[in-house]
């Protein structure tokens, strides 16, 4: 779970977040109206998300543990720019 929000603390509804394990994605969802994101009943082990939005640079977050089910709160910040930078 987490929150997407610009350097200023602007929410960042509909952005793509990725979920990857070992450089392969297993899941995708958008965040909401409230920028918020959730993945459910992962399997242990450590992962990586990479968030895009429209007018944003790609944010790559790794190297994030998942133990025991249990919740982790990931906030992502994006920094403004095109997407491939």
């Amino acid at each position: 779970a987490g929150q997407v929000t610009d350097a200023t603390g602007g929410l960042i509804p509909g952005a793509s977040v990725v979920l990857l394990k070992d450089g392969t994605p297993v899941r995708e969802t958008n965040t909401g109206e409230s920028g918020a994101f959730f993945f459910v009943a992962l399997p242990e082990g450590r992962y990586a998300l990479q968030v895009f939005a429209a007018g944003f640079k790609r944010h790559v977050e790794n190297d994030i543990p998942i133990a025991d089910g249990r919740a982790v709160q990931v906030d992502i910040v994006l920094q403004l720019g095109a997407v491939s930078e």
